[in-house]
């Protein structure tokens, strides 16, 4: 498996585990009330960022052309990103609102789907030119 496709597959799972763990905290009068991903008003956004993670791990085991496969993983990742961007930039009173690092963790893992596609060819030339090197290494004894 090359390294790029490996760690899309661990940024889309790490993503959509993310969307059960806390995104904001809510203070208000006193209460405090927290919400995961999938509670509340953001289930509909959880859902479509769970949905868009699913989206990376299958294109990332389907066999098609790698741009097509670059191009699909990387605008799931601008439409995952902007969608939490959005939502963020959403919230009115920043005073009572705090951001969780259930949320962090799933903006930063479509984050991460946009750039690795862009840089897979410096990502899996390591890995060719390490493997190369052992060949050159082995073939001289």
């Amino acid at each position: 498996m090359k390294k790029s496709k490996f760690i899309v597959l661990v940024a889309a799972i790490l993503g959509a585990v993310s969307t059960f763990l806390p995104w904001v905290t809510i203070s208000l009068l006193g209460q405090v009330e927290k919400s995961t991903g999938m509670t509340g008003k953001l289930k509909t956004v959880g859902i479509v960022m769970m949905i868009l993670f699913a989206i990376a791990v299958i294109v990332s085991f389907i066999p098609m052309k790698d741009i097509v496969k670059k191009i699909i993983v990387s605008l799931q990742g601008i439409l995952g990103a902007g969608i939490m961007y959005l939502n963020k930039s959403g919230v009115k009173d920043m005073d009572s609102v705090k951001f969780e690092y259930g949320f962090w963790l799933c903006f930063g893992m479509a984050i991460v789907i946009i750039v690795i596609p862009l840089f897979s060819k410096l990502i899996d030339k390591e890995t060719v030119s390490v493997n190369n090197s052992t060949e050159e290494t082995a073939s001289d004894n």
